[in-house]
């Protein structure tokens, strides 16, 4: 079992350093993100943040959504919005579904989901109901990553 988990970090530490990208569910992402050359800007913006419990609380309600992210690991945004995220989905008990799809600068990924879903900036937080888009948080947020992540999930209600 050791053996295979060192195999699995050494295939998305090769992935990822020779930006041939891929994509991850929550729990291989955020083992991915706590690597040695993630963790700094990772574990600093996720233990300083301090999100509002009750837009956090607003997600629990939409389990049955996905939510689709194109990441880069190199992007500023990226760095600063992924660990708030996180943070606010460690916090909920139900969590919707989630994928990361880990993009290179040239914003290129192995799924080529990008181009379905015609991708322009990093981070990108597509929300998905029954495989059809229904709103995206592209690259900034107008309030808080908590906020503006309820928001787009309650479009479809």
């Amino acid at each position: 079992m050791k053996k295979t988990a060192i195999a699995f970090f050494l295939l998305i530490f090769v992935s990822c350093t020779s930006n041939k990208y891929t994509a991850m569910n929550s729990n291989d992402a955020k083992i991915f993100l706590n690597k040695k050359q993630n963790k700094d800007w990772f574990a600093q913006n996720y233990t300083d943040y301090k999100p509002d419990e009750n837009q956090v609380k607003r997600w629990a309600k939409h389990s049955d959504k996905k939510i689709l992210i194109f990441a880069g690991t190199w992007c500023g945004d990226t760095r600063f919005l992924l660990p708030k995220f996180f943070k606010c989905l460690d916090m909920l008990t139900e969590k919707p579904v989630l994928e990361i799809i880990w993009v290179n600068q040239e914003k290129k990924s192995k799924t080529k989901l990008e181009q379905t879903y015609h991708l322009e900036r990093v981070p990108t937080f597509i929300i998905l109901k029954n495989g059809k888009e229904i709103s995206r948080v592209v690259e900034e947020v107008k309030v808080s990553i908590e906020k503006d992540i309820a928001d787009a999930l309650e479009v479809a209600n």
